[in-house]
């Protein structure tokens, strides 16, 4: 459902998914927004007026989260199976990526480099390359992770570290079923 903020009403109701819609994740711009849901496929559609604008069956199993890269021209998917599933928007061409042990709970593209992180039911987060060399690179493997699935990973820009006419830093934070918000 779309709903103002302004005064909370709806503004459209989207059939998303046969069975459960259980992630949705903006474009940049805000004019897309993607969803995964528990019938195994990512949609993505039109803010404005609700229409589908590709549909891709990527899992015979339930996904359970999905984002949307920077520059939309990517759409990631992941769930049950433990697969990570990056569609390149233009072409439909998909990109299957294993390594949890378990489900993936959550995704997020990084700011600014093109990769992909995924937060797994087996509590680490890894680092997708999304072109080239099928590669990850993996935190919170050596007990620093998690104890239990990673539910969300969010990015910060970390002002008071940065000296005056320096970028600030980026960082990302993760919370978990154990109840913790990691930095």
């Amino acid at each position: 459902r779309v709903h103002q903020l302004s005064d909370g009403k709806e503004q459209r109701a989207v059939d998303a998914h046969a069975g459960a819609a259980r992630a949705v994740a903006l474009s940049r711009e805000a004019d897309l927004f993607a969803t995964a849901g528990d019938d195994g496929r990512a949609r993505l559609f039109k803010l404005s007026d609700g229409k589908r604008q590709a549909d891709w069956a990527l899992s015979g199993q339930p996904l359970r989260a999905v984002a949307v890269d920077p520059n939309g021209e990517y759409v990631a998917a992941a769930g049950d199976d433990g697969v990570v599933y990056v569609v390149t928007v233009a072409t439909g061409a998909v990109r299957a990526m294993s390594g949890h042990a378990g489900a993936v709970l959550s995704l997020r593209f990084t700011p600014k480099d093109g990769r992909l992180m995924s937060g797994g039911e087996d509590g680490t987060v890894r680092f997708w390359y999304v072109v080239g060399a099928l590669d990850s690179e993996v935190r919170g493997a050596d007990d620093s992770g998690h104890v239990g699935g990673v539910t969300d990973i969010q990015f910060v820009r970390v002002w008071d570290v940065a000296p005056p006419g320096v970028e600030p830093t980026e960082r990302f934070v993760t919370v978990g079923v154990d109840g913790k918000l990691r930095i």
